[in-house]
């Protein structure tokens, strides 16, 4: 069951992590079930990721009885496909000689509700599967969200599905759709909410420059950080666009943090340090952003309440950053950011997009922190980004 004030990602995590389990399943192509010493493999009938959300919702965990009394809800509600009804079958019939009446509980308690399997509007977000579309969990956090065909656009996919495909994955990778142009990227931009202007515009063109005057317009690598903080306006969603791909292993990519992910595997010890701490941020105003300000590492997120991390690494380039950690010396500073620096890319909370021209990513700015990593060719990274309130 969730807890109170946990959305419905974290409360699926908590389940994995209780079970031994991880999303690494979910894009597998075969499945295992172990009977004793068998091991039975079947095809993935890519179905998991609302299976471990049936468990969440009611409750039972992933003992022997407890997939049996999964099995009985899912064939009351509807068990989706042949296989999984196969599997329900065998599953509650070993159930039945171990615990007939917990399983005759459970027949009763799944009376008048309807599977996620039935559906496929679930709490993960919207329609995952239409004949426009096909949506996958990524690992360990995101959705790939791949068109059917490049006449598909962006725009037939309604606000409220995005905000809740958002809001449950953190962002949302989109391939294969008709191209963005600058007005239909606006377009989709205002469906989300108000995109934030600066004085070159709403769309930054983040493209490396000769004369650059600020990191982010360099082939660098750019330090993990989030958006709006030094302007006092902190944006809700990130559109980005990719109009020119870096080739493959020439970096380029842009790294995700997931702050709230991190700080529920964090340590009871480094919550509370975190918790206590506040960070002052400074640079020099040269290009549309600068000055100082202070936050605490740890915030809300506003849309769903959950505690989220807020760390911006320090710049050492063009238009440096610096941080000043109230109470602490120049040695435990140094000490906490070299410690963020391996705690913010491990790979149970971090993942790195590896661009492909076309590809279309929603990113949560509240729940995200986000970086680059170095790229080799200069002339061949070239994306288009909108912030949006």
């Amino acid at each position: 069951m969730t807890c109170a004030h946990e959305n419905v990602c974290a409360a699926r995590d908590r389940y994995l992590a209780a079970s031994g389990f991880t999303t690494d399943s979910y894009t597998d192509p075969n499945f295992v079930i172990k009977l004793g010493f068998l091991k039975l493999r079947f095809p993935n009938p890519g179905l998991l990721p609302y299976h471990d959300l049936h468990h969440v919702a009611t409750g039972y965990d992933s003992s022997l009885l407890g997939e049996a009394e999964i099995s009985v809800f899912e064939l009351r509600t509807g068990s989706g496909t042949p296989l999984i009804f196969f599997l329900c079958c065998g599953s509650i019939l070993v159930g039945l000689c171990l615990s007939p009446r917990r399983m005759w509980n459970a027949w009763k308690t799944a009376r008048g509700v309807q599977s996620l399997y039935g559906t496929h509007s679930h709490a993960l977000g919207g329609p995952m599967n239409t004949q426009r579309w096909q949506a996958r969990p990524l690992s360990p956090f995101g959705l790939a969200v791949t068109a059917a065909g490049q006449t598909t656009t962006l725009e037939e996919i309604d606000a409220a599905t995005l905000k809740n495909w958002i809001d449950a994955h953190c962002y949302i990778l989109f391939r294969g759709f008709a191209p963005l142009s600058t007005d239909s990227m606006m377009r989709l931009a205002r469906t989300l909410g108000e995109p934030l202007e600066w004085e070159f515009g709403a769309v930054n063109e983040l493209v490396a420059k000769p004369d650059a005057k600020n990191y982010i317009y360099t082939n660098a690598a750019v330090p993990f950080h989030w958006d709006g903080a030094f302007v006092g306006k902190i944006p809700h969603f990130i559109l980005f666009s990719c109009e020119v791909a870096p080739p493959e292993n020439s970096g380029g990519e842009t790294i995700f943090c997931d702050g709230a992910r991190l700080l529920r595997t964090a340590s009871l010890a480094r919550r509370a340090l975190w918790t206590s701490t506040s960070v002052t941020y400074s640079c020099d105003r040269i290009v549309h952003y600068g000055g100082s300000f202070t936050s605490p590492m740890v915030v809300s997120h506003p849309v769903n309440g959950e505690p989220t991390l807020r760390f911006a690494e320090p710049v050492r380039d063009l238009n440096p950053v610096t941080l000043e950690v109230a109470g602490m010396t120049p040695g435990q500073q140094k000490a906490l950011i070299a410690e963020m620096a391996q705690l913010l890319r491990h790979p149970e909370v971090c993942v790195a997009h590896a661009w492909r021209a076309g590809d279309v990513l929603i990113a949560d700015n509240f729940a995200l922190l986000h970086g680059r990593n170095a790229f080799v060719h200069s002339a061949l990274r070239h994306i288009r980004r909108i912030n949006i309130l």
